[in-house]
């Protein structure tokens, strides 16, 4: 049964900084207000390295480390993990980990792109992406032992190496490790049952109406093959909002910043579904009904640009009420 509690989280538009959403010191301020704010538990960035430029996670959640001292610190979802060095990637995290005093939340994905994005990516280090998705499990599996053992030894499809240790391990023990994934329903079993095979937690999206629902119901049965239980499985939806008394303008302004953001790669469905738009009691209810989807809690993303006034309206108008 679905927990009645919601939690929510913030997602700082970092891609923003190249088309006038907020500069990176606005965007520490905002992190700021979030971490003194009760109303938020968890604090998100995203991640790439060239399918999707920006500024670098890794670099981004050190500052933030430093600016916040209570919420969870996230990247949703480390994109460029199946590309990265496992040993030097664990090294940074635990690092992470050790100077937030153990606030860090990683949510690993395989970073593939349609349009063959990834691909190029990819190739600089001649990966394909028909490989991300096992290298991913490989990383996560090395990863996880570097930050429990010493003088690992490890023989895998990807990577072999002998006697490693890292110092310093992350504060957290065991640290967390998420998986994001949003199939399309007809391709849902394989990851859905990674998921419920490798990750502490599910990260996922809601592009398409029903989305999350469906991959919740298939990730439902996989945590119970799996002898975990589904009530206390942790989720997080990765949602947008706008907030504007005419929900039209409040989805065509969320259209621009997406197709800024992104590219024209949403199709203006899949903006309305993937958002919280109109007016503040059309946005808690579109937040109430993806948590009665399945999702435990909720990071939102501001699709204004707008983003310090609709930053009140959203700790005035809407979160107070669900909580």
């Amino acid at each position: 049964m679905q927990s009645d509690r919601m939690s929510f989280g913030f997602t700082l538009p970092q891609r923003g900084v190249f088309f006038g959403i907020a500069s990176w010191p606005e965007m520490l301020d905002m992190a700021r207000e979030v971490d003194r704010n009760p109303l938020f538990d968890s604090l998100w960035v995203g991640d790439s390295v060239m399918a999707k430029p920006r500024p670098e996670s890794i670099a981004l959640l050190g500052a933030l480390s430093s600016a916040t001292s209570r919420v969870k610190l996230g990247v949703g979802c480390m994109a460029s993990f199946p590309i990265r060095d496992p040993i030097v990637f664990a090294l940074q995290w635990a690092t992470l980990d050790l100077i937030s005093n153990g606030r860090m939340l990683l949510a690993t994905c395989t970073g593939i792109v349609a349009g063959g994005v990834s691909a190029r990516e990819g190739g600089v280090w001649n990966i394909k992406d028909t490989a991300r998705g096992n290298r991913m499990a490989e990383n996560i599996e090395i990863c996880r032992r570097l930050w429990s053992e010493d003088e690992v030894t490890f023989a895998g499809k990807y990577h072999s190496f002998t006697g490693v240790s890292i110092k310093p391990r992350p504060l957290q023990q065991p640290c967390p490790i998420w998986i994001a994934a949003n199939p399309a329903p007809h391709e849902a079993d394989k990851p859905m049952r990674r998921v419920a095979r490798l990750a502490d937690g599910w990260m996922s999206a809601n592009p398409f109406p029903g989305l999350f629902a469906s991959n919740w119901n298939k990730l439902e049965q996989c945590l119970k093959d799996e002898g975990k239980d589904p009530a206390t499985y942790p989720t997080i939806a990765y949602h947008n909002i706008n907030l504007n008394p005419d929900r039209n303008a409040a989805l065509e302004e969320s259209k621009r910043f997406l197709d800024e953001y992104y590219g024209p790669v949403f199709a203006p469905p899949m903006v309305e579904a993937w958002t919280a738009a109109g007016t503040p009691e059309q946005c808690r209810e579109d937040l109430l009904k993806l948590h009665r989807e399945g999702a435990k809690s909720i990071a939102l993303r501001i699709t204004s640009w707008d983003q310090k006034g609709q930053y009140q309206r959203l700790i005035t108008e809407v979160l107070p009420q669900l909580k």
